[in-house]
């Protein structure tokens, strides 16, 4: 199998992200951030809305891409479909687009979370975070084992 370039490798994974839905996406969320503060009188700073674009952006794209992830199966029977990045093999093997998808997720969380939520509040949510991840999991695992045991 010949390699790609890495242009046109980039070109597929941006072609899986179907950039013409998301560039209405981020226009709609600039429009209606314009619209909400002139309405509420809140001035939003440039790094602000840098960094709310980037986030609806992100997920967006993480949206489509593991639509087209879930969908690759249906993609490759119908004629429309079938020169998507997934069904035509062009990204293979498909875990490679989910792996993408996941992480263009992360970043626009990750955007989201820096931008939006105040220091405190970020805290408090990576204690709880931890309390549901770590100590409940340690909990449940201990009452399993209870139970096998009696």
């Amino acid at each position: 199998m010949q390699k790609q370039k890495s242009e046109s490798r980039v070109a597929v994974y941006y072609e899986l992200t179907k950039p013409k839905i998301w560039y209405l996406l981020v226009f709609t969320a600039f429009g209606a951030a314009l619209t909400a503060s002139q309405i509420y009188n809140i001035e939003i700073s440039p790094i602000t809305w840098t960094l709310m674009l980037f986030s609806v952006a992100a997920g967006s794209a993480a949206a489509n891409t593991l639509t087209n992830y879930h969908d690759r199966d249906i993609d490759a029977i119908m004629e429309r479909t079938k020169g998507r990045p997934l069904p035509s093999k062009r990204i293979f093997p498909a875990v490679k687009a989910r792996n993408f998808g996941l992480a263009l997720a992360g970043i626009s969380l990750g955007l989201a979370f820096g931008n939006f939520l105040h220091y405190n509040s970020r805290t408090r949510h990576m204690g709880n975070s931890f309390h549901c991840i770590w100590i409940t999991k340690q909990y449940s695992c201990l009452l399993i084992w209870i139970k096998t045991k009696i």
